[in-house]
């Protein structure tokens, strides 16, 4: 191999882990409430910022906007347009998502809140990627005040998502997410989330090379319209990002 060919080997190799670094980092940061509120419209803008010692991660971002609808009692679904700016290139579209929560039972009514959730992804056309779905199973705990300590709620998620079509490459991959807040008042409630991509099902990566991330969020809701979340999150291995700010502004009616 000569050196021009060496070069152009060099260059594709530092694209595709660009590539590959970029759609590991750029996971959403959401955990999902399986409880749904028929008739409500949403409307979410969410952040999520990069800070890392790589110059190619460093200070990439992911943009999402999406409108929600509470279509019955049980079911809510949603659109969701997702941006990339990752710190090489500029600001530009990269998927569609198709959202559906499924409300498995009544608020209350089990020990549990649970729900399913279904999402696909159309990505751009530009990109010669593939579709990809992902299927999650959504728990929720909710525990009144007791003494000086306010009310909590947990909320865990558990993903499988899959690529499809003849560009998928990967394989079946597994990620969790988690969220605990306190009820100080509806405006303030504090709390922390946590979120790990353990790599593909039935051959996971080895802990090191997992992503896990940990942090403070702020999260509050004004008027019964407007809410927000507000943290940052801490990479805790080596295939983490250093940190990542997360910023969510919705507005419902």
């Amino acid at each position: 191999m000569n050196s021009r060919q060496t070069t152009h080997c060099r260059s594709a190799i530092a694209i595709t882990l660009l590539t590959l670094s970029m759609s590991e980092v750029a996971h959403a940061v959401t955990v999902y409430s399986p409880l749904v509120q028929k008739g409500e419209v949403e409307i979410e803008y969410q952040v999520d910022v990069n800070r890392d010692g790589d110059p190619a991660v460093n200070n990439s971002s992911k943009h999402q906007i999406e409108i929600a609808y509470g279509v019955t009692e049980e079911w809510k679904s949603a659109i969701n347009a997702v941006y990339l700016d990752p710190a090489t290139s500029g600001f530009a579209y990269d998927r569609l998502k198709w959202e559906n929560i499924y409300q498995l039972f009544e608020h209350g009514e089990r020990w549990l809140d649970a729900g399913l959730y279904f999402e696909y992804q159309i990505p751009d056309a530009k990109k010669n990627a593939p579709d990809v779905a992902e299927i999650k199973i959504l728990l929720q705990k909710s525990l009144g005040s007791q003494g000086y300590i306010p009310s909590m709620k947990h909320t865990f998620n558990v993903t499988v998502k899959k690529e499809l079509g003849a560009l998928a490459t990967q394989a079946t991959a597994l990620s969790y997410a988690w969220q605990s807040k306190w009820k100080y008042t509806e405006e303030f409630r504090p709390g922390f989330e946590a979120y790990g991509s353990m790599g593909p099902v039935g051959n996971l990566n080895s802990p090191r090379q997992q992503s896990h991330q940990l942090g403070p969020v702020l999260f509050g809701e004004v008027a019964h319209r407007f809410e927000y979340q507000l943290g940052y999150l801490f990479g805790l291995t080596q295939g983490s990002v250093n940190g990542m700010f997360k910023l969510v502004l919705e507005l419902k009616f």
